[in-house]
């Protein structure tokens, strides 16, 4: 969104893209992510699944770190008692309905990216399985004004696995270290 934003509105000053979506089309797991994201019934058994097993509970917040370490207990705790409230995930699973098709994702800012007027710090998990580190270092190489760092040992979800190196990252690109 922020990437569509800065896009479309000059009063975007600096962009900071975090392990973004919208800089490629491939789906991490190809056919499988489209029929989980399309077929109701795969979806609901994912669902079924996360609400009544604990492993694969772990198993799914697991796979979007590097070190599983980095995912305590109380966010174990928060995540199961997220999937018993009524209809878990349905913003996201309407996102994904609408975004993702046989052929990959439907937005991509690819072809923009060379009209972007604004720095953009592209940061990205090194060991992200759900956008690869190499969609933000191709955009950090077609916006006129692109940095890419890409963090070792890290996933998909860098705030909680280097949330230091995040902060510090973040703050000296806004010019606020």
């Amino acid at each position: 969104m922020a990437l569509g934003l800065a896009l479309s509105d000059d009063r975007v000053e600096r962009l900071v893209a975090l392990d973004s979506f919208g800089l490629g089309t491939e789906l991490p797991r190809g056919r499988l992510s489209w029929a989980v994201a399309q077929v109701p019934a795969l979806n609901r058994l994912s669902v079924a699944l996360l609400r009544r097993s604990e492993g694969f509970r772990r198993a799914s917040l697991e796979g979007l770190v590097a070190d599983s370490a980095t995912i305590g207990e109380d966010v174990h705790a928060a995540f199961a008692a997220l999937l018993q409230r009524p209809d878990p995930g349905h913003a996201f699973r309407r996102w994904r309905a609408a975004e993702v098709t046989r052929s990959g994702y439907a937005t991509t800012y690819v072809d923009l990216l060379p009209e972007l007027q604004q720095p953009v710090l592209f940061l990205h998990g090194a060991a992200d399985d759900v956008f690869p580190p190499a969609w933000s270092e191709r955009a950090a190489d077609l916006a006129p004004d692109g940095e890419c760092v890409v963090l070792p040992d890290c996933g998909h979800w860098p705030p909680r696995e280097r949330p230091d190196e995040v902060i510090e990252r973040v703050a000296g690109f806004l010019g606020e270290a």
